[in-house]
């Protein structure tokens, strides 16, 4: 018995990863317009002078709140490829995340699961697996992460190469991990929107009698809609750190949150907060939808 179990866990593992891939892949061409709109809005009010790529076309302050406007002026700017910028390191943040996050946030789930002998969508079992899952793909995909905000925020495009080149001349190794404890921090908070979303999925799903992908849509996009209004000010100082690079306004993430409060009010450390919520709903219901949809199909 305890091999047949083995044998169905590693089914479980390897068609999670598979629809985790494809399903990063979806995500990141559907939803790279509005990041690329969140992370210039997110950026908007960084002061320094002095630095590698202070050209940045920063947009205004009356788009801050306003995603659609905000990529329609860098449309009419820069033209429509801009808005693609930092594709392909976007779309192996996604890739990688999501391949090595569910596969490993299911596995410790089963763990977690035999040995505490309680079902694998308790919270006992829920929240180690995240969190266990969101430290090794924070590992993996920070320096991506870094090097498309990079992308995204420069004024004359300068291509991927060179910009990894000018990270480690000017920065080191270390510029490619800018923000990684901030991504730690909100491996706790991301805990929260999983020991929502499994019960809410499988409560859905019984009482409504919807499609396994639609029910995994809807409940990801509410679940953490309600979260991530609370943490994001976390994943706007993400960006301002990644953003930054050799003359550094920020320390780290107290110091940024204390300076962005102090000169930009509470209400600039949720700049794009509304490109973030599209994002996060339109990325969620695409990337859980399609993965339930693919498992459905294998």
């Amino acid at each position: 018995m305890e091999a047949i179990e083995e044998c169905v866990e590693e089914d479980r593992y390897m068609n999670r990863m598979c629809a985790a891939l494809i399903s990063g892949v979806v995500n990141s061409f559907v939803t790279q317009p509005i990041d690329t709109a969140k992370t210039r809005m997110q950026i908007s009010g960084y002061n320094a002078t002095s630095r590698a790529h202070s050209s940045a076309n920063i947009l205004p302050s009356s788009t801050r709140n306003r995603p659609f406007r905000a990529m329609t002026q860098i449309y009419k700017r820069e033209g429509f490829l801009a808005l693609y910028r930092g594709l392909p390191p976007s779309m192996l943040v996604s890739c990688i995340s999501a391949s090595t996050f569910f596969p490993i946030y299911e596995k410790v789930k089963f763990v977690c699961s035999s040995y505490l002998e309680r079902d694998r969508n308790h919270p006992f079992c829920i929240i180690p697996g995240v969190m266990t899952a969101w430290f090794a793909s924070s590992a993996l995909v920070t320096p991506f992460s870094v090097i498309r905000v990079r992308l995204q925020t420069q004024e004359k495009f300068i291509g991927p190469v060179k910009t990894i080149r000018d990270i480690y001349k000017n920065e080191g190794l270390k510029g490619f991990y800018a923000g990684y404890r901030c991504m730690m921090i909100n491996s706790l908070l991301t805990s929260v929107h999983f020991s929502l979303y499994e019960p809410l999925r499988l409560t859905m799903s019984d009482r409504t009698g919807l499609p396994r992908y639609v029910c995994a849509g809807i409940s990801s996009a509410i679940s953490m809609s309600v979260v991530f209004t609370v943490t994001y000010p976390i994943d706007l100082v993400i960006s301002r750190l990644q953003y930054q690079s050799r003359d550094k306004e920020y320390s780290g993430m107290l110091d940024a949150m204390s300076k962005i409060a102090k000169r930009e009010g509470i209400k600039g450390l949720y700049a794009g907060l509304t490109a973030y919520w599209a994002r996060f709903i339109v990325g969620t219901i695409t990337t859980m939808g399609t993965m339930e949809f693919v498992l459905d199909k294998m």
